[in-house]
């Protein structure tokens, strides 16, 4: 077993689109290792043509987490 922890960040990332004429607005918790995983999660979400707008705020202090 490996003894190796990383740092971990916990984002709240929002999101708008446009849908049947419509603008929602809806956010998700999600845990990163580094800056790269954070911006690879907010370009899926641009991939999706309706959604609009995208931001992210870190919400919890960093966790550190076993890597196997």
């Amino acid at each position: 077993m490996n003894d190796k922890k990383t740092d971990y960040k916990v984002y709240k990332i929002t999101y708008k689109q446009r849908f049947m004429g419509e603008v929602i607005v809806d956010s998700y918790e999600r845990t990163v290792k580094d800056d790269n995983e954070l911006r690879s999660a907010i370009n899926a979400l641009y991939d999706d043509p309706h959604v609009f707008s995208v931001s992210s705020e870190e919400v919890a202090e960093t966790l550190k987490k076993e890597e196997s």
